[in-house]
């Protein structure tokens, strides 16, 4: 099982100028990780960043970006205390989540309007 994110463009009807639902939204950026990293992402204090934002009113890339950029550097300058929390089954590592998150931070950054949306 594995936490799939999305990033969206709204696309407006040229018409009325009103966005358009779900169904005509562009996709600009996905990825996934393993649920197993669930636990180094919660002492990263990320959990509820990556998996829940839709819970927490983060609707748009702009306002989960600085939340990503804090959680990467919490990563980064703990990574013996993170690798901790490394699965025993062998489904994911440090390294997997901080590209994981550098990846996502990126795409928010390039892409501040976006909406996200989350598959768990």
């Amino acid at each position: 099982m594995s936490l799939d994110v999305y990033l969206h463009n709204a696309t407006m009807c040229e018409e009325c100028c009103a966005t358009l639902n779900s169904e005509h939204w562009v996709e600009v950026f996905t990825a996934n990780v393993t649920h197993n990293l669930a636990p180094m992402a919660e002492a990263a204090n990320l959990y509820n960043y990556l998996w829940r934002p839709d819970e927490i009113g983060i609707e748009e890339a702009h306002q989960l970006a600085p939340l990503l950029a804090a959680g990467l550097k919490r990563l980064l300058n703990a990574p013996e205390h993170h690798e901790n929390y490394t699965p025993e089954n062998g489904w994911g590592s440090y390294v997997v989540l901080v590209d994981f998150i550098r990846a996502y931070l990126k795409a928010c950054d390039e892409n501040p309007g976006a909406i996200i949306t989350v598959s768990r």
